[in-house]
């Protein structure tokens, strides 16, 4: 089952790559596990591993009272922040993609591996944090268990938008 999910952010915007895959011989992107940049997603991991799931559950009314995406000074960097934009899966999930004003909403080759998100170890939350200017603005979408095709091989473009 496939949900594009679209909400807007007035947040900034300036994409900064952090890879978070790697071509396998297949020829295919498979995920590793990402070094955390957000400080509060950093703090959550270490959270889990000490006190266990009811961290996670802790952080996910956390996020109901304060909204997302999560945005985070960078220390000693005034013109970017981290943002970081989350997913709760309530089912199982393979794979979440941010579309976004980021990367033009582009779906290439050169660009999948950079919008991926990734799920945080041990837990149903999925996230990807980018590093943007401050005073950027920009829209975004999810798309939950997406095809991960390429737009240079996409027949159709409309049938990965949308929703179920």
């Amino acid at each position: 089952m496939k949900r594009v999910v679209t909400l807007a952010s007035f947040c900034s915007l300036f994409l900064t790559s952090f890879l978070l895959f790697t071509p396998s011989v297949s020829g295919k992107y498979e995920q590793t596990q990402p070094e955390i940049q957000s400080p509060r997603l950093i703090r959550l991991a270490q959270e889990i591993a000490t006190v266990g799931q009811e961290a996670a559950n802790r952080f996910r009314h956390e996020v109901q009272q304060h909204g997302t995406p999560l945005i985070e000074p960078i220390p000693e960097d005034q013109k970017h922040l981290w943002v970081t934009f989350l997913w709760f899966a309530k089912e199982p999930v393979r794979n979440v993609v941010v579309f976004s004003g980021l990367t033009n909403n582009a779906y290439t080759r050169a660009v999948l591996p950079d919008i991926q998100m990734t799920r945080l170890a041990g837990t149903d939350i999925w996230f990807k944090t980018f590093k943007v200017r401050n005073d950027a603005r920009f829209t975004y979408q999810f798309s939950v268990n997406d095809s991960l095709i390429p737009e240079e091989d996409e027949s159709d473009d409309n049938a990965r938008r949308a929703a179920d």
